[in-house]
């Protein structure tokens, strides 16, 4: 038993042994030799052991307990606990002032640990403190597996390296925060109770890993630079922000990225990489030019929430996926961005999709919105179709419709738009947009282009699925919607392949008279979005099978009977002469019972019986 007061200095080593254990308020200073503390040992008051500036090593071979404050200071020497600290009685503030290292072999519990100097601290056991916990030194590793508890807040100071080991899961009260200049190694999951996860460097995952902060304002979790490890990451910020200022994944991609946060926003500073999915709930701010890639053919890329220009000029927004690509809010609509391009897969049912139907995260009843400098969707390699696509590649689900404000529109070849509501392209600075290029369109709604220059990119044949099923075959670039199409200048044809044809189920399908140099035909059905709904769920394509009328693919019969013009609406003509009409309808009735024996057996010329 030493008593308070009871203070030993020495000029050499100090031993304490006893059988029955060790009791203890006093101080020890020894000139640079070691302290040794043998047997179990009580602190009954606070306790200072201090061996000098030089090498003096300070160890605990057994147990600690007590609830008193303890200060250690060993020069260039070496601390070390062996036994279990705090286990029956939580120590209160434990102070490390200079140690080469510091190593709990078990596990430690105290009020608050404070460590300052250029030395190591490594935890091997579970760590519980009901107060803070501040890092100023070198490494930092925590092996415990398990959860590692911190009361209030964690400062880490780290000049090497701060590791936490696979498993060795840390729970913050209060703010956890990396500041030093050394990186990091994340094995275990990170949560911040009341407050904000913070790394000021870069951060290598070494397992899949979840970081979680408060349900308070302000609760963010920012990566001050680069993040890396092909493992999960899982972002869970409460009511913050997440913040990237650095690229992730640049030097090992992310397994996946998903972020999570109480519709406020995510700040993206830098390209980010994965090989599976990229998942971001709420609003994204883009702050500088960023890529987001995701690199496995099956991997999907979805924002639900608004998208943002966050920086001083306009960013540019590059997204490209081995899967799907799909936004469930408006980009650009309060801040615009600069280039915005999205590449999908090229695999069949894979889609850039605005507003995913039964989400839960878009409202179909409002309408959707993309402002951008330049819009390019699927014009990109990953993104190229060899053949025309079979259904629809580039979706609107909103039943009012999509407004692209943009100065130049591009859809890639051989790749279709679809629209459940109303499509229109019009300029971001101006007016009119300088340059549309587009494939082939289906709207429900009335599709409207106002540009100076509008092409289309003509192609060869190709199949599309049915709604039934099946599929037909597609001749040639068509528009397809239920209302008209008002484009605000004569479009051109680009590229090799049959000439674009445009249909309603009026046939008065021109809304600006610009169209005169293409065919205009009436398409036997109205334009629903059952229609445009294939049996799996997929957005469909309609096709125009001649320049006579339009055939719908999705009600095709296995033995399709002649579709003849509605009265009143013959070709390109309306009519109010019943008479003429029924003659008319007389003779297209006579011409194709004529044809009957010859085209039981028709040359394939790639157009459906139904339409010849």
């Amino acid at each position: 038993t030493i008593a308070v007061g009871g203070d030993i200095t020495s000029d050499g080593a100090v031993n304490f042994t006893s059988t029955g254990g060790i009791s203890t308020a006093g101080n020890v200073t020894t000139t640079n030799d070691v302290v040794n503390y043998n047997s179990a040992t009580v602190l009954t008051g606070n306790v200072l052991v201090n061996t000098g500036a030089g090498i003096g090593n300070i160890n605990y071979f057994n147990t600690l307990n007590g609830t008193f404050d303890l200060g250690l200071n060993a020069g260039t020497g070496n601390i070390l606990f062996v036994g279990a600290v705090g286990a029956a009685n939580a120590l209160g503030n434990v102070t490390v002032t200079s140690a080469a290292s510091v190593t709990f072999n078990s596990s430690f519990a105290a009020a608050s640990y404070t460590q300052t100097g250029s030395g190591d601290a490594t935890y091997n056991g579970l760590l519980n403190l009901s107060g803070a916990f501040s890092f100023i030194g070198n490494a930092l590793t925590l092996n415990g597996v398990g959860t590692n508890l911190v009361g209030t807040t964690m400062t880490v100071t780290n000049a090497g390296l701060f590791t936490t080991a696979n498993g060795a899961d840390l729970s913050v009260g209060d703010a956890m925060l990396q500041n030093g200049t050394g990186s990091n190694s994340i094995g275990g999951d990170i949560a911040s109770t009341r407050d904000a996860i913070g790394f000021a460097t870069g951060v290598t995952l070494t397992n899949g890993v979840t970081m979680t902060t408060g349900a308070g304002a302000g609760d963010d979790i920012s990566y001050g630079s680069t993040v890396d490890g092909l493992f999960d990451l899982s972002v869970i910020a409460g009511n913050g922000d997440v913040f990237f200022d650095a690229a992730v994944g640049s030097i090992a991609p992310l397994a996946s990225l998903t972020v999570v946060s109480a519709d406020l926003t995510t700040h993206f500073a830098g390209n980010v990489t994965t090989v599976g999915d990229q998942l971001f709930n709420g609003a994204a701010s883009i702050d500088s030019d960023v890529t987001f890639t995701a690199t496995d053919t099956l991997a999907n890329i979805t924002f639900n929430g608004a998208i943002n220009n966050g920086g001083i000029l306009p960013s540019n927004m590059f997204v490209d996926a081995g899967g799907n690509v799909i936004f469930n809010g408006n980009i650009g609509a309060v801040s615009a961005l600069g280039i915005f391009s999205a590449n999908s897969g090229n695999d069949l049912g894979e889609t850039i999709t605005f507003g995913e139907f039964g989400s839960g995260f878009f409202d179909p009843t409002a309408n959707f919105e993309v402002s951008a400098e330049s819009v390019q969707l699927n014009t990109g390699a990953t993104s190229t179709l060899a053949a025309p696509a079979t259904i629809a590649t580039i979706a609107s689900q909103s039943d009012v419709g999509i407004t692209f404000n943009t100065d130049d529109f591009a859809m890639g070849q051989n790749h279709k738009l679809t629209s459940y509501g109303a499509i229109e392209i019009s300029g971001l600075t101006g007016t009119s947009a300088t340059s549309v290029t587009l494939g082939d369109v289906n709207a429900v709604g009335d599709f409207t282009v106002d540009s100076g220059s509008i092409n289309l990119l003509a192609r060869s044949g190709g199949q599309i699925l049915t709604n039934t099923g099946g599929t037909t075959n597609d001749p040639m670039v068509d528009v397809v919607v239920g209302g008209r199409v008002y484009f605000s200048t004569a479009p051109v044809m680009i590229g090799s392949g049959k000439t674009a044809a445009f249909s309603n189920p009026t046939g008065n399908v021109d809304g600006s008279g610009t169209l005169g140099n293409f065919a205009k035909t009436v398409y036997p059905s109205a334009i629903t979005r059952s229609l445009l709904t294939g049996l799996g769920g997929e957005v469909l394509d309609l096709s125009a099978s001649s320049v006579v009328s339009y055939t719908n693919p999705a009600t095709l019969l296995p033995s399709p009977m002649p579709i003849l013009p509605a009265i009143g609406i013959l070709g390109n003509s309306d009519t109010l002469d019943e008479a003429k009409d029924k003659e008319k309808a007389k003779a297209v009735e006579e011409a194709g019972t004529k044809k009957t024996a010859s085209e039981s057996n028709p040359a394939p010329t790639g157009i459906p019986v139904a339409s010849r």
